[in-house]
């Protein structure tokens, strides 16, 4: 006599569902709770090779005050979670003026994606806050009353601001201050100033 093979209720076949699905919740959370990298906006580049692989130069001046950058924007280029858009300490790579781009991928990069990779990397302890860039305010300073915010590339006043594409050899000046006394034209020669990093 042939065994009759029990179907399953729908009931059981709920619990094994809801078992699943919380097993992947759990696993899905783990993850993310004990992943170094969380709250960076890219993907760890660590020991990948790249694609695309430039130097920025950027001044901040707010005030006539050159503003200082912090070092290790991005984790550097030494811990686990290096992002495609970095500074270093060490003067011989430019010092923390110069935003490294190198990425896997030859993807677009924008200064509104460097100041989303300042603003999110932990244990930053110098520079100002809070990283905020558009055209309207830098850090704290907004524009209004009298203050004024322009953004100088390779000799050029532009008004791209943080959707300004990122490329090979530029040279950024953002500038806050008074509108009327601010000696804008220093800043537009700081810009358009040689390259001054051979090496880079």
């Amino acid at each position: 006599m042939p065994v009759r093979r029990r179907r399953r209720s729908h009931k059981e076949f709920a619990i094994v569902l809801f078992a699943g699905v919380l097993l992947v919740g759990a696993v899905g959370y783990l993850v993310y709770a004990f992943n170094p990298c969380r709250g960076l906006p890219y993907p760890s580049t660590s020991g990948q090779s790249t694609a695309i692989h430039w130097h920025d130069l950027l001044f901040i001046f707010i005030n006539g005050v050159n503003e200082t950058i912090p070092t290790g924007i991005g984790e550097g280029d030494q811990g686990p979670c290096t992002q495609p858009l970095h500074n270093h300490a060490d003067p011989a790579d430019g010092g923390p003026n110069v935003i490294h781009i190198e990425s896997p991928s030859n993807s677009t990069f924008t200064l509104g994606d460097w100041f989303r990779v300042w603003s999110s990397t932990p244990g930053l302890r110098d520079g100002p806050t809070p990283v905020v860039f558009n055209q309207n305010q830098i850090f704290n300073y907004t524009v209004g009353n009298g203050f004024e915010l322009r953004m100088y590339v390779n000799g050029q006043q532009s008004g791209s601001f943080g959707s300004l594409q990122l490329k090979n050899h530029l040279i950024i000046v953002i500038a806050y201050g008074p509108a009327s006394s601010t000696k804008w034209s220093t800043y537009e020669k700081i810009s358009s100033m040689p390259w001054p990093l051979p090496n880079l």
